[in-house]
């Protein structure tokens, strides 16, 4: 069931109240009432687990919390 009229290239489902958007080829997160509160700029992001999710920035994955703070800097070839 359609819950919000989103204009994004995708929209994710939820985890832990964020879901991950893609627009232009970057990705970011919006909150529940489809406001993007994480901003679309990372190549490459990954649906949010226990408060953290994996982004690509620079050809590296690190780690942002649900504030969009990095936590673990971007290191990771792979995640």
């Amino acid at each position: 069931k359609k819950l919000l009229q989103v204009n994004y290239d995708y929209a994710g489902e939820f985890n832990e109240g964020l879901a991950l958007i893609l627009s232009n080829n970057l990705y970011g997160y919006m909150d529940m009432s489809g406001k993007p509160v994480i901003p679309l700029k990372f190549t490459q992001a990954q649906d949010f687990s226990e408060g953290l999710a994996a982004v690509e920035v620079d050809s590296e994955y690190g780690f942002i919390d649900r504030q969009g703070n990095m936590v673990i800097k971007p290191q990771f070839e792979y995640i």
